[in-house]
């Protein structure tokens, strides 16, 4: 290891490295404290260590592209660090392609009271001809689980339809057909309307129930996205990665031409890490959207923030349950608590018979 490279606050710590050969590696993203650090540029990873997923010029052949798998690109290959750059709350970390005459930087937004790792990605064409960008990703996470075995991983997701919209499902790895060994397989879910939730949320858990820990990630895109799982390879086995933010080329028809001098940035990524129950992941991004997504202008310092029970609730209202629930709104900000169903008295039988019976329950 050359240089190492720390993001940090209160709850996390990020770390990369970067080789003699000037390759940026991700090595590990954990709880601020935690007792046990990994040391990744240890293990033997193969030809897969890259903080950035990149591809250009119609690139597919470079790497082992099966299934759904797009994780190994030569423009990510030959990426070399250039500086490590500070402004304000961003760390800015520059890479260059020399081939393509294409700069690469990677945004980190690192918010003292915020549990989230907040990451894109921005393009400069450098050069005198145009670029074509087939693939970007706006965050990766290599080399998970740090510790142990990956047999048994973990996948959460949430599904979007009318009704049960966040329904979460859960999904070993193994089901995904993600095998820790021996193994190039690659599982995705993407959105490719204009809708952000067309089938499924833009946000997944991955869960190492070994170690009791849970990533959790969300892309902030009011529109296309994807996001992609994969395994490490034949000969370097036991761990996977994940990437995402725009769709690709390959799968969806998604490309960008860069003119020269040209700049392009991705959507945002939050990031975030917890240990012991996946409630901790829900909480730390919920803190993270209240203190630093919601945008407050002068005009909201009035408008209040409405919570609906219906979701929790689905009409079964009774007073022990809704007084189970504020201490837990009141951390997230809301102002207000609306019942939505099931607070009106029907005479006998299921509370959904009895719509427009508007009697309270005292």
């Amino acid at each position: 290891m050359n240089k190492e490279i720390i993001l940090k606050n209160k709850y996390y710590e990020y770390a990369m490295y970067v080789t003699e050969e000037g390759q940026l590696c991700q090595n590990y993203f954990l709880p601020s404290g935690y007792n046990k650090k990994p040391q990744n540029e240890g293990r033997v990873k193969g030809m897969y260590p890259y903080e950035v997923v990149l591809a250009a010029e119609y690139e597919g052949g470079f790497g082992y592209h099966m299934g759904n798998r797009e994780y190994f690109y030569g423009a990510s290959h030959y990426l070399v660090f250039q500086e490590h750059l500070k402004e304000d709350n961003i760390d800015i970390i520059k890479l260059y392609n020399e081939e393509l005459d294409l700069e690469v930087q990677l945004c980190y937004e690192v918010y003292e009271d915020s549990p989230a790792l907040v990451r894109y990605t921005k393009l400069v064409n450098r050069g005198e001809k145009d670029i074509v960008i087939n693939q970007v990703s706006s965050f990766v996470l290599n080399h998970i689980p740090y510790y142990g075995s990956a047999d048994n991983m973990l996948l959460h997701t949430y599904k979007s339809a009318w009704s049960w919209e966040g329904e979460e499902q859960i999904q070993s790895f193994a089901d995904l057909n993600l095998f820790s060994e021996f193994s190039r397989s690659g599982y995705v879910i993407e959105n490719n309307s204009a809708f952000t939730t067309g089938k499924m949320f833009p946000y997944v858990v991955v869960e190492d129930p070994e170690n009791n820990l849970f990533w959790g990630v969300q892309i902030e895109n009011s529109g296309q996205w994807r996001l992609e799982i994969g395994s490490g390879d034949l000969g370097n086995p036991n761990w996977y990665y994940m990437q995402g933010g725009l769709p690709n080329y390959i799968n969806s028809g998604w490309s960008k031409t860069l003119k020269p001098q040209e700049t392009y940035v991705t959507p945002k990524a939050s990031m975030t890490i917890a240990e012991e129950q996946i409630d901790n992941v829900y909480n730390q991004m919920h803190e993270h959207q209240y203190k630093n997504l919601i945008h407050k202008s002068l005009n909201d310092r009035e408008l209040p923030v409405v919570y609906n029970d219906w979701q929790a609730m689905k009409g079964e209202v009774s007073e022990e349950r809704i007084l189970a629930q504020l201490e837990h709104l009141q951390k997230l900000g809301i102002d207000i608590y609306v019942t939505d169903a099931g607070w009106y008295v029907p005479p006998k039988g299921y509370w959904a018979e009895y719509v427009g019976c508007w009697e309270y329950d005292k």
